[in-house]
């Protein structure tokens, strides 16, 4: 995840080698000079100004990298990256794939998924989606299982039929 300046002249040659660079891996924006004002890394500044996606997770070692490029993948159905912080590889299917399948059904357990099952399911206006709001089976049907501790962030009663508050 080098970003500094000097990544820039080897992400220049990549393009002018011809090959195609689908998108750059950044770290956040970040605060600097005296006013503290938000200041882009160059690879981003590089790739916003050649129409190459920027992605810039907080970590990288968490895992959600992985899920993020497995599903910005187009040409593979299943791919396998490496995943350091689990010390192994971590295989999931990519989203043209996902999305072609007859059902999905995602099981949720426990308290600490609760926030990030409410980013998926109840999204605040003008949020990134998480990788799992992107899977919709064109045709098929999408499910989910959720216990009683991972859905205490909805806002709903698991017990009353139509959920209620």
């Amino acid at each position: 995840m080098g970003t500094p300046a000097f990544a820039v002249p080897s992400l220049e040659a990549l393009a002018r080698a011809g090959h195609e660079l689908v998108a750059v891996v950044a770290q956040p924006d970040r605060p600097a000079g005296r006013g503290q004002a938000l200041r882009e890394p160059a690879t981003k500044t590089w790739a916003r100004g050649r129409g190459v996606a920027v992605l810039q997770p907080e970590k990288v070692r968490d895992g959600r990298l992985a899920a993020e490029l497995a599903l910005d993948e187009r040409a593979r159905w299943v791919v396998s990256p490496f995943v350091d912080r689990l010390g192994t590889r971590r295989t999931t299917l990519t989203l043209p794939i996902l999305n072609r399948a007859r059902g999905v059904l995602f099981l949720v357990s426990g308290a600490e998924k609760a926030p990030a099952l409410a980013r998926v399911l109840a999204p605040a206006p003008g949020a990134e989606p998480l990788p799992a709001a992107l899977v919709r089976p064109d045709g098929g049907e999408l499910v989910w299982v959720v216990d009683r501790a991972a859905a205490s962030g909805l806002g709903a009663d698991p017990e009353r039929p139509g959920g209620g508050a």
